[in-house]
């Protein structure tokens, strides 16, 4: 499937709810390059002396920007009654997006964190073998050498003051 560039197109993530134990289905447009640039300014700031991260805050007004809507009964309200997004439901609750973001903040960060912080992967060559990180090798980083521990009575190593 294409990725829809512009326009109203609806897509949907899928999230697994624990507190519910179901999945729910939201539904979000795409967010403006504009939005992805205030995203990642707005996300960790200098305050003075400071480096200062507001992810959750962040992820609350820019998930409830492109938050569009949910699947028909993934909610429901504080009696119980199935919830929609949708006009034409005979669910349609006209206060839903002002109930999610007061009792669904969780699924809301969840939305801009895979919206914003990681819709893309890239992808590795299958053939090509990751190359070993220095800091995780033995010894001075070169493959194969591993680091000899000094005996205790090595030079510098007395227990005598």
């Amino acid at each position: 499937m294409a990725r829809t560039l512009g326009g109203s197109a609806r897509n949907e993530l899928r999230i697994n709810d624990n507190l519910s134990g179901s999945e729910l289905v939201v539904y979000y447009r795409m967010p403006t390059a504009t939005e992805r640039l205030h995203y990642s300014n707005k996300s960790v700031v200098r305050e003075g002396g400071k480096v200062v991260f507001n992810h959750g805050p962040v992820r609350q007004e820019y998930g409830m920007k492109i938050f569009v809507g949910f699947k028909d009964g993934d909610f429901a309200d504080a009696d119980g009654n199935p919830m929609s997004s949708d006009p034409q439901s005979p669910h349609y609750n006209k206060n839903w997006r002002d109930l999610i973001e007061k009792y669904a903040a969780d699924i809301v960060e969840v939305l801009a964190l895979f919206v914003f912080e990681s819709s893309v992967a890239v992808k590795r060559n299958p053939t090509e073998k990751p190359k070993p990180d220095p800091e995780e090798l033995p010894g001075d980083g070169e493959p194969g050498q591993a680091e000899t521990p000094a005996p205790d009575d090595a030079a510098g190593n007395s227990k005598e003051t």
